[in-house]
């Protein structure tokens, strides 16, 4: 069975995230990285250190997209890395620094491998957007990492990049 893409893009991902789990070159040790199994992402509860990549919708780039022996069709898949950072009451370290150095890892454990951007599927473009600080309703902290990841096949072949 053929692995489309974008799945090939997504587990990627995830192994190069996976690193800062035990990882001796980061400066933060998260607890896990999670994909959810479910859209509504109710299975990736919120925990300290805790990675969860979300896949976002997806968009057509016809600008990228074009002819050449049929009709090639990009596509331009966004993820969403959401960090939780909790701080206990009896800490003296600034959860901004936290947030700065898992940002950073986040950063490195992504974009550190030659042609990094190419996700092992022949991905064209990739941007890891700056993080977006968050505090839910329930006083729950951490930041979200946007990252686009273009995509080119043709038209009928999702499974294989040109």
């Amino acid at each position: 069975m053929s692995t489309s893409l974008i799945e090939t893009i997504a587990t990627t991902i995830v192994t190069r995230l996976q690193a800062i789990v035990t990882g001796p070159t980061y400066n933060n040790s998260v607890l896990d990285v999670v994909r959810p199994r479910r859209l509504t992402g109710d299975d990736a509860q919120p925990a300290h250190l805790r990675l969860v990549l979300e896949q976002d919708d997806p968009e057509d780039n016809e600008e990228a997209g074009g002819e050449s022996g049929g009709r090639i069709i990009a596509t331009d898949q966004f993820f969403t890395i959401v960090a939780y950072v909790f701080q206990s009451e009896t800490s003296t370290e600034a959860i901004a620094t936290i947030i700065n150095s898992l940002a950073a890892d986040i950063e490195v454990a992504l974009s550190s491998q030659s042609n990094w951007w190419q996700f092992g599927a022949g991905a064209i473009f990739a941007r890891l957007y700056p993080p977006e600080l968050f505090i839910t309703a329930d006083g729950i902290e951490g930041f979200e990492r946007r990252l686009l990841v273009r995509v080119r096949n043709r038209e009928g072949s999702p499974y294989t990049a040109v």
